[in-house]
């Protein structure tokens, strides 16, 4: 079998999702915080569904593109479609978004169940449906016994998932997060990894694009179906997660974590299991030392 060239892997989209899917489509996005541009001409087609990790160095313009995207931001130039609709106009409070913020930005006077219904209340769902959907997310969060809890009673690892409920609980088509685990231990990150994985099975009828920050490689590699690497404002890669192990970090442009063994999906969950579909290329597949373009199919 001929090798393939590493860096024609690396920019290589396995094409699994049909594009006319798209949820959200960033065209030539750029923005300036006066003299200095966070973000340069970036383009980005994101499918219905998918859960995205954006990763990167510090100052790469990750969080820009995450408050872009929830409207607390507006780009310089370019133009941002969400479900067709031009974001432009679509007010941020009317873009069906949550946020989970990196602090958690839990209100410090309402308990645990107030925080949760607070954005069932501005979406005017009726009193039986917020008290129904938030006793289901209490319970899937697993901490119905502190409904009536405030927030500076619970740990750190509590709060987060109070966070992740609010944000989650009037069915958001979008969910962005900013770092969700950054001020976590690791044994906790460990478990919201997995939290988040499963969340369509809190409501299999419910479809959420999620898109996440993160500096954690082995977080991006177990959670997202795609990853994007920013470098200086710019999209340098999109690639799945095995794409990101095996052509990215391997060919030394990111520092190299261990790979995170396969974890199996669960029976009950509704999703499609994209990543048993996905290609795993063995480490002597790639050779590093050659250019161009990817091989026709059926080359030896």
């Amino acid at each position: 079998m001929t090798p393939i060239p590493a860096n024609a892997v690396a920019n290589f989209r396995y094409d699994l999702i049909n594009t006319s899917d798209s949820f959200l489509v960033l065209e030539e996005v750029s923005k300036y915080f006066r003299n200095f541009q966070a973000l340069d001409r970036v383009d980005l087609e994101i499918p219905k569904g998918s859960t995205i990790a954006l990763i990167g160095a510090s100052g790469s313009g990750k969080s820009t593109l995450l408050r872009i995207l929830g409207g607390f931001e507006q780009p310089s130039s370019g133009r941002i479609w969400i479900e067709g609709e031009n974001a432009a106009d679509i007010p941020s409070q009317a873009r069906n978004i949550g946020f989970v913020f990196q602090d958690y930005a839990l209100f410090s006077h309402l308990t645990v169940a107030e925080n949760i219904r607070f954005g069932l209340e501005i979406k005017n769902w009726s009193v039986a449906d917020q008290t129904r959907r938030v006793a289901q997310l209490l319970e899937f969060i697993k901490l119905t016994p502190y409904a009536n809890t405030y927030p500076k009673q619970l740990s750190g690892g509590q709060q987060q998932r109070v966070s992740l409920a609010r944000a989650i609980a009037a069915k958001p088509a979008l969910l962005l997060l900013d770092e969700p685990f950054g001020a976590l231990d690791r044994k906790i990150r460990s478990e919201f990894r997995e939290w988040l994985r499963d969340l369509p099975i809190a409501d299999p009828t419910h479809e959420v694009t999620t898109i996440f920050v993160t500096h954690d490689h082995q977080e991006a590699m177990e959670i997202a179906s795609e990853i994007v690497v920013l470098e200086q404002g710019r999209v340098k890669y999109r690639v799945t997660p095995e794409e990101f192990y095996y052509c990215v970090l391997q060919a030394g442009e990111l520092p190299a974590g261990p790979i995170p063994s396969a974890t199996p999906q669960k029976s009950s969950d509704p999703r499609p299991d994209l990543r048993r579909k996905r290609v795993i290329l063995p480490p002597d597949l790639i050779d590093t030392n050659i250019t161009g373009p990817l091989p026709q199919a059926g080359s030896a």
